[in-house]
């Protein structure tokens, strides 16, 4: 049983939502991931990350899945994850989506992401490109379920933060985003008070910048993981330097933070299937440095 966290605890009275995508660049998946964690009981693990920058060769650089090759990151992993499973009251949801999906919310047939884009401009919500257009609503539904599912009366105050995107590439962009997550909001009838939209940027040096590094290593690590791998299983050399922490983290709760990782698949003809993933650890001796294979299992 996955027990949710409780963003009221010790009083808390922000959610703060961090959010990272994986995917644009190239392989077969597109991968959004989202930690929502009470911003009032942060600060321990923001205290951690900031006095470990002098234990380790890192500085004052973000550390993300892209940089793990690099000195320090790879060494500072573990106590860093083992660090957020202890001290952020929060939940990680990491979602995959194979690039074969057109569309998850619109039938396949035609151009449904160009419909969808023409459909948010016609409604006066905002002018993107199809494939941002998709991306745009993926990304605001997710989030609108997760507090849905974990926002509790009475009503608190959300800050979201994303990673710099196309969706909110322009200030413009950042107010329609923030407008049409309102709209969702009231839709479900989540008990928000008021929500608070930024991207990273202004923000690459303190606290949110190591909270923004979970969703960018969840993503990361999930993305190359199906990438590579295969959905049922793999049999490939050694992969990024770090990932095996990462799918490991992953696969385990956390005292104070819980994680889950879903994979929406295409079914047939404009269907699809939803399954729960965890990676299940094989050892291969035969590797360099003892580097492991996993197996991903999907979970109906």
């Amino acid at each position: 049983m996955l027990l949710l966290p409780n963003f009221h605890a010790f009083e808390n009275e922000t959610v703060v939502v961090l959010s990272d995508y994986a995917g644009d660049a190239g392989g077969d998946y597109l991968v959004y991931s989202f930690l929502l964690c009470s911003w009032n009981l942060s600060g321990q693990f923001s205290d951690w990350l900031a006095k470990a920058r002098g234990r380790f060769p890192i500085g004052s650089r973000e550390i993300n899945f892209k940089n793990l090759s690099r000195t320090g990151q790879r060494e500072i992993l573990p106590e860093m994850l083992q660090k957020a499973d202890l001290g952020l009251v929060g939940y990680v949801l990491t979602v995959a989506v194979e690039k074969q999906i057109a569309s998850l919310f619109d039938n396949w047939d035609g151009n449904p992401k160009k419909r969808l884009a023409q459909l948010l401009k016609d409604h006066d919500v905002t002018d993107l490109k199809p494939n941002v257009a998709e991306k745009f609503l993926r990304v605001n539904h997710i989030l609108a379920y997760l507090l849905k599912q974990l926002a509790r009366p009475p009503a608190q105050k959300v800050w979201w933060i994303t990673d710099n995107d196309d969706i909110c590439a322009k200030p413009t962009l950042i107010e329609a985003t923030m407008q049409f997550q309102n709209r969702l909001i009231g839709l479900h009838q989540s008990p928000i008070d008021r929500l608070a939209f930024s991207t990273q940027r202004g923000f690459e040096k303190g606290p949110i910048e190591g909270l923004l590094s979970i969703p960018d290593l969840a993503a990361g690590a999930v993305c190359e993981a199906l990438n590579l791998l295969g959905q049922d299983s793999f049999d490939v050399p050694p992969w990024k330097d770090g990932a095996g922490w990462l799918t490991d983290w992953l696969n385990h709760q956390g005292a104070a933070l819980k994680k889950s990782t879903c994979l929406i698949s295409k079914a047939g003809t404009g269907e699809v299937k939803v399954s729960t993933l965890t990676f299940s650890p094989k050892p291969k001796p035969d590797w360099p440095g003892g580097t492991r294979m996993f197996d991903i299992v999907r979970h109906r």
